[in-house]
C-alpha cells in the first residue's frame, strides 16, 4: 500500500465517525473548557448568592448534576466499571436530587 491507498482509507473509516483525530482532540478539549467555565461560573454566583442569604441550591443543583453526568457518560459509553465512578455518580446523583428538592421546597 502506498502513501495515498492509506490515507483514503483513513479517512473512509473516519468518516463514518464524522471526525478525525485532530477534530476529536479539539472536540475534546471545547468540551473540558466549556465543563471548567461552567463550574468557574457555578461557584462565581453560589460565592454572589450566598453573600447576598439568597438560597443557593439551584447552582448546587445544577453543578452536582453536570458532574452526575459526566460519571454517567463514563460509566455507560466508556464502559467503565470502576468502583470510583460508580460511588461518585451516585453520590452525585444523591446530591443533585437532594438541592432540586430543596430549591422546588423552598428550604433556606
Amino acid at each position: 500500500m502506498n502513501k495515498d491507498d492509506i490515507l483514503a482509507k483513513s479517512r473512509a473509516e473516519n468518516a463514518a465517525r464524522y471526525m478525525d483525530e485532530r477534530e476529536r482532540d479539539l472536540r475534546l478539549r471545547e468540551d473540558s473548557a466549556a465543563f471548567g467555565f461552567g463550574l468557574l461560573l457555578g461557584l462565581v454566583l453560589f460565592t454572589v448568592k450566598v453573600l447576598r442569604g439568597q438560597n443557593a441550591s439551584d447552582i448546587l443543583a445544577l453543578v452536582t448534576g453536570m458532574s452526575a453526568a459526566g460519571f454517567f457518560y463514563r460509566l455507560i459509553k466508556a464502559k467503565s466499571r470502576k468502583k470510583f465512578d460508580i460511588c461518585w455518580a451516585s453520590l452525585c446523583t444523591l446530591m443533585t436530587l437532594f438541592f432540586l428538592y430543596r430549591f422546588f421546597v423552598g428550604a433556606p
